[in-house]
């Protein structure tokens, strides 16, 4: 249950930065 959640966690915050990288040149063209 601990493995699980924390892999879970790894997963979103890997999922949160790769968001955060492509956001800028997806943004600015939105902006």
């Amino acid at each position: 249950m601990s493995t699980h959640t924390t892999f879970s966690y790894i997963r979103y915050s890997v999922q949160k930065r790769n968001e955060e990288k492509e956001s800028p040149e997806i943004q600015p063209s939105d902006r």
